[in-house]
């Protein structure tokens, strides 16, 4: 929200309390905001592969991308491997990255789905793109796992930003 009022754009969350007990809640649908939001998973994916047909972000081998083997089991400075098609670094492996929708584990075994917004509050949030605690199956751009929204496991999570613009 923060980033959101300082650009002078609708602010797309709502969120009360202090320290590491804030909660938020979306106050606008995802393609109703113009301010600054977590992405859906289907924008996260979208991005991921940028059109191109790799099993990872940016090639088909795992190595180009931070995880259990060769990462440490830490964070690392963004942009230390190659980006994606669209110039996008890290989306696979270093850090897993919150996506705004509820896991579903049905979400797309429905058939064709054209960008689901996920479903309703599961109490788990989805995160996409795998870790360097993660063994390279997690760091494939079809990958998705779920954690609670309030969880602080070992795992290296992040955030990537988007917005909409109209």
């Amino acid at each position: 929200n923060l980033m959101s009022i300082d650009a002078g754009l609708d602010e797309c969350y709502s969120c009360s309390g202090s320290g590491t007990s804030v909660g938020c809640s979306q106050i606008l649908g995802p393609y109703e905001c113009d301010g600054y939001r977590l992405p859906t998973e289907a924008e996260w994916e979208k991005a991921a592969r940028c059109d191109e047909g790799y099993i990872y972000a940016s090639s088909d081998n795992a190595t180009d991308g931070w995880y259990a083997s060769n990462g440490s089991s830490r964070g690392h400075n963004v942009a230390l491997k190659f980006a994606n098609g669209c110039g996008l670094y890290d989306m696979s492996g270093n850090a897993r990255e919150w996506v705004s929708d509820y896991f579903l584990s049905t979400e797309y075994s429905t058939g064709d789905v054209t960008d689901p917004e996920g479903g309703a509050s599961t109490g788990s949030r989805t995160m996409r793109g795998g870790d360097s605690f993660a063994w390279a199956g997690w760091l494939r751009v079809s990958s998705r796992d779920e954690e609670p929204a309030s969880s602080r496991s070992g795992a290296v999570n992040g955030v990537r930003v988007v917005r909409t613009v109209f």
